[in-house]
């Protein structure tokens, strides 16, 4: 390697070929003096050039004429072979004028005399700055190249979109009288307008497409040309195959004037879309007509179930009313004639009257309950509040169901607070309520205890009655509150009853605004509970609730 240290200007890389390093470091030194900045490398071999060639970028290339092992015909080739745009030199001690010029058509860029080089320097700078200015064209060419690769991609791919899109694309041009000619158009025009692709002049659009869809194209394109805004459009036209319906929007474009002198049409097919909104509408208005039929059913349904019901609660108010009068006369003359005051009986008729007695208050009973029931959905039933203590209702329960508990050895304990418990309500329907409750405990229960308990809060009192009975399988809890449902529903039951007693209950306590629940198992018991609030208000009073048979029955 060889370099000059002279102050340099331009930074230079030079391969010499050469044999003589007297000649290399002169021809350096005459570089350096002309303002480069030299690093060369000498070589005399054709291995030792391609070497260099290959592995390292170099400004210029210069050559002596003849080595012994090389000349400058065989390196220019080797150089050439690079495809590298390296300026190449030939100078030489001697070199007839015949030889330079073969050079120079071979592709050496100059010839120079070692022992005249003035040139020298001025021929380096200008092949220098041409070989710039070559680098500056290949580049500005490589990216015109890649330019128009670029356009011509793009051009591909604007025409795969415009052809292959499912919307109808036209391009339709102005012309200075306002006519309108199609320009371009895509596949899907051609596929549902029936018209051949387009050609590469402009035509009017009268001669490409159909007569039945001229008209209004017409109207839109010059709606459009007049106000120069978008324009959006629902159509339909009736082609060959059928009715067609489209979602139509016109673009304008303007020229540099102003003025449009193109308008860009874009068209969806919503055939399918039309006519699956008409099958819907059509649809929706079969059933509308339907339901407005099942309604008119239903109403008249309705109204002839309130009647029967009404028809019902009357029948069962009139025959609860006309049963209950004789039966109280059977009950009264019953008991006259069982204390003898009709004359003497003996054991036997006094047992048999004893039997008749105690089934006509089971029957009046159960028709009180069923008057009660009817009162309660004709909504007839209205409460008397009044101020009472709900402890004398619980002694009174006390009292009227422990001769029936002791005949069955059952202990009746109740548990209520020291003192009074002041209410404000209905004092006949609760003591109906506990009588209800506590009468189901003792006749469910067999051995054990029936615990009444009585807590007070701030707004209510919550009273629990539990029992030691048969309590009530899983899937009876739900339906143990409806009308004539029982725990126990088999032909072959034990226990004698309607199964209206919890449903009076319920009724009962939801008009006094309280609620009644129940948690039991099989074979151990069950806790019926209830709330009552502190005060009733005074305009209590029922309204008409869904009919007995209008739901399923309950115990």
């Amino acid at each position: 390697m060889f370099g000059g240290t002279h102050p340099m200007k331009t930074e230079l890389r030079v391969l010499l070929i050469e044999d003589s390093e007297i000649d290399a470091r002169f021809i350096i030194r005459e570089l350096s003096n002309g303002g480069f900045k030299v690093e060369a490398c000498r070589v005399e071999t054709a291995e030792a050039l391609k070497k260099e060639l290959d592995t390292a970028t170099w400004d210029l290339v210069i050559s002596d004429h003849k080595l012994p092992l090389l000349d400058a015909p065989g390196a220019l080739d080797l150089v050439r072979a690079t495809g590298k745009d390296i300026p190449f030199l030939v100078v030489s001690g001697n070199i007839s004028t015949e030889l330079a010029v073969d050079m120079m058509r071979q592709g050496a860029h100059d010839y120079l005399i070692k022992s005249d080089l003035a040139r020298f320097v001025p021929a380096v700078k200008r092949e220098i700055a041409e070989a710039a200015k070559r680098a500056e064209l290949r580049k500005a060419e490589a990216a015109r190249e890649l330019a128009e690769r670029a356009l011509l991609q793009s051009e591909e791919r604007y025409r795969e979109i415009f052809h292959t899109a499912s919307d109808l694309i036209i391009s339709v041009d102005v012309s200075e009288q306002g006519r309108f000619l199609m320009a371009q158009w895509n596949d899907t025009c051609c596929r549902l307008f029936g018209v051949a692709q387009a050609n590469a002049e402009p035509r009017p659009i009268s001669d490409v497409l159909p007569i039945a869809v001229l008209p209004e194209l017409e109207h839109l394109l010059g709606t459009c040309l007049s106000t120069g805004a978008p324009l959006s459009a629902d159509q339909s036209f009736e082609l060959p195959g059928g009715m067609a319906y489209f979602s139509t929007t016109l673009h304008p474009i303007k020229d540099e004037q102003e003025r449009i002198h193109r308008i860009i049409l874009l068209a969806r097919d919503i055939t399918d879309r039309k006519r699956g909104e008409e099958a819907l509408r059509k649809a929706h208005d079969e059933l509308e007509r339907r339901v407005r039929e099942r309604t008119a059913e239903l109403t008249g349904a309705n109204a002839r179930l309130r009647e029967l019901d009404r028809l019902k609660s009357e029948f069962l108010a009139t025959m609860s009313h006309e049963l209950r009068t004789p039966l109280n006369s059977i009950i009264g003359f019953t008991s006259l004639v069982k204390e003898g005051i009709a004359g003497p009986l003996n054991d036997e008729q006094r047992k048999q009257l004893g039997m008749v007695y105690s089934a006509s208050k089971h029957l009046l009973g159960l028709i009180n309950d069923l008057l009660d029931v009817s009162r309660i959905e004709a909504g007839k039933v209205s409460l008397n509040p009044e101020p009472f203590d709900f402890a004398g209702v619980v002694a009174e329960t006390v009292a009227q169901m422990k001769p029936l508990a002791s005949a069955k050895r059952i202990a009746l304990r109740p548990q209520l607070p020291a003192g009074a418990l002041p209410l404000i309500g209905d004092r006949r329907r609760c003591l109906q309520i506990m009588l209800n409750l506590v009468h189901n405990a003792v006749k469910f229960t067999e051995k054990g205890s029936i615990d009444i308990l009585v807590k007070t809060e701030a707004q209510q009192l919550r009273i629990d009655v539990i029992d030691t009975g048969i309590g009530i399988k899983p899937e009876l809890i739900e339906n143990i509150f409806e009308a004539f449902r029982q725990g126990d529903s088999s032909a072959k039951r034990m226990h004698e009853g309607t199964g209206l007693g919890l449903y009076l209950c319920r009724k009962l306590l939801l008009l006094m605004n309280g609620d009644i629940s129940v948690h039991s198992v099989p074979g151990q018991g069950s806790r019926f509970s209830f709330a009552l609030p502190r005060h009733l208000p005074k305009d209590s009073t029922t309204s008409p609730s869904p009919g007995l048979f209008s739901s399923p029955l309950r115990k």
